[in-house]
């Protein structure tokens, strides 16, 4: 049996040797639900420093300019929350395989990551951002235009914690590796590559639309293609790595 869609072409006994770890019958609604735990503890984090403020007595424009100001810290508690997370699919039995395929070699792996990432970062700097900010103004969005990056500048430290030392081995242990293979299992790649990239995308929900679909479908893409041509992890955390280098570099440089 193949799974094809384009240039990607998966016999069983490929998706096999990358599922080293997978139980016999993955039960599919598992997977769905451990999809949708990251937006969600991101959404009560949120709604628990707004409630807060709102307990010191902030009225509502205060609590949402406190919320947004307090952006780099609600990431860094998501990203150690989704940390434990990860740990806790780990220790139940659902191991998520980081190895090498024998036919890989780590340095490789990192390069050629890294190399996609870098490159997606600059042109999201001078391309993707400004066409970004123009479409939330042009069609609309539930956040302001351009609000995104400025509100994590106010704490960099943080926003470096979460966005560059976590992010990138948390959110490819559950999306790219937890998810990827269990969905490609069951229903196939172009059905198994949106519900990841759309998934992906919701966890940066506080962006707004635009920013969902953008981070979903062009970094969310980019990452899982990786995955799914390298056939190992290391590819796109190194991608998403040298992506959120390039963004946290942005921010600080504007800052």
């Amino acid at each position: 049996m193949e799974l094809k869609s384009g240039k990607f072409r998966l016999t069983k006994d490929q998706l096999t040797e990358a599922s080293v770890h997978l139980p016999n019958s993955p039960k599919i609604w598992t997977t769905f639900v451990v999809l949708v735990v990251p937006c969600t503890l991101f959404l009560l984090v949120a709604a628990g420093f707004a409630v807060y403020y709102g307990s010191q007595g902030a009225g509502p424009q205060q609590i949402v300019e406190r919320t947004q100001a307090a952006s780099s810290w609600i990431l860094v508690a998501v990203q150690l929350l989704l940390l434990g997370f990860v740990a806790l699919l780990s220790w139940s039995g659902d191991e998520i395989d980081w190895s090498l395929p024998s036919s890989r070699r780590g340095g490789v792996e990192l390069a050629v990551g890294a190399t996609c990432g870098i490159g997606l970062g600059v042109t999201y700097v001078f391309g993707l951002a400004p066409a970004l900010t123009w479409v939330q103004r042009s069609l609309g969005d539930y956040v302001p235009p351009g609000s995104v990056l400025p509100a994590v500048g106010q704490s960099l430290w943080p926003f470096f914690i979460a966005d560059v030392l976590l992010a990138p081995f948390v959110e490819e242990s559950i999306y790219r590796g937890w998810a990827t293979n269990r969905l490609l299992l069951r229903f196939g790649l172009l059905p198994t590559v949106l519900i990841v990239c759309g998934s992906f995308g919701l966890l940066h929900w506080a962006g707004g639309l635009w920013y969902v679909l953008l981070v979903g479908f062009v970094a969310g893409e980019l990452f899982i293609s990786l995955r799914l041509l390298r056939n190992n992890l290391v590819a796109p955390f190194a991608a998403h790595f040298g992506l959120n280098v390039v963004e946290y570099l942005f921010v600080w440089l504007r800052h």
